[in-house]
């Protein structure tokens, strides 16, 4: 389990083996300035970075990576922090300090994407259009009631209780957790979803025996394997082991050109 912000710079925690379940926790605002936020004029702007929305990055990353991704909202869930608890798994907020609210439209934007449509799917087409139309405050409990939240807690036992979710979500089957997360996201997510689900029933499909037999059976012409296999089997050309899975994933010779 990791407690992070969005994420780390590397992307190391999005990927290791070891990390099942993500905290996303609020930002630290002082990082703005005492003066808030400042702003490049037109003549300074980098033409180069301009219509780069790097947000839609980090919400692609917590869609689709195989770890459960928790937010715990201590505070104001604003606009695209709005948009990121939403797409998170699941959401714990603070009974006295969590506040959502959209306000894409008051600034000349708008999350045509999951900070909508995926809204609508948790709360109704009503609500969601409700919220993003108006924008209205809403506490944890209005939040709770409508479906966009799944637990309200004091304050002082709001990462603690988020801790207590990882721990759970860790005492089960990493597997099932990642098929499980791939399942409910695949109705939603159209053929990319289908493609991740199935890529990783095919992960599973290559370690099963029926896949290590195939593996090792000879093409017709130059007697190379056809299909990738597992990490230890033995190569019936060489009789060697491979160094490595991506070692031996390789086409076979009369493929290559």
């Amino acid at each position: 389990m990791v407690r992070c912000g969005l994420c780390s710079p590397d992307r190391e925690w999005t990927v290791a083996q070891g990390w099942r379940v993500g905290l996303l926790l609020r930002g630290d605002q002082r990082i703005r300035g005492k003066d808030g936020y400042q702003y490049e004029g037109a003549g300074k702007a980098d033409t180069a970075k301009l219509g780069r929305l790097h947000i839609l990055e980090v919400q692609r990353l917590i869609r689709f990576m195989p770890k459960v991704v928790i937010a715990l909202v201590s505070g104001w869930a604003v606009g695209g922090g709005h948009s990121l608890h939403v797409i998170c798994d699941m959401t714990i907020a603070s009974e006295e300090h969590a506040l959502f609210k959209q306000t894409d439209p008051d600034m000349a934007s708008f999350d045509s994407g999951y900070g909508s449509a995926y809204l609508a799917r948790q709360v109704g087409q009503k609500r969601a259009r409700e919220v993003f139309f108006l924008g209205f405050d809403y506490n944890a409990r209005d939040a709770y009631e409508m479906g966009m939240v799944n637990k309200v807690v004091p304050h002082r036992e709001l990462e603690e209780t988020g801790r207590e979710w990882g721990k759970l979500i860790n005492s089960k089957s990493p597997t099932a957790m990642r098929m499980l997360k791939f399942g409910f996201n695949l109705i939603d997510d159209g053929l990319v979803g289908q493609q991740i689900f199935a890529g990783e029933a095919t992960r599973l499909a290559y370690g099963m025996p029926e896949a290590q037999r195939r593996a090792g059976t000879p093409s017709s012409k130059k007697g190379k394997r056809i299909f990738p296999c597992s990490p230890g089997t033995i190569d019936s050309d060489s009789g060697e082991r491979p160094s490595s899975w991506f070692d031996h994933c390789r086409l076979p010779n009369h493929l290559d050109n």
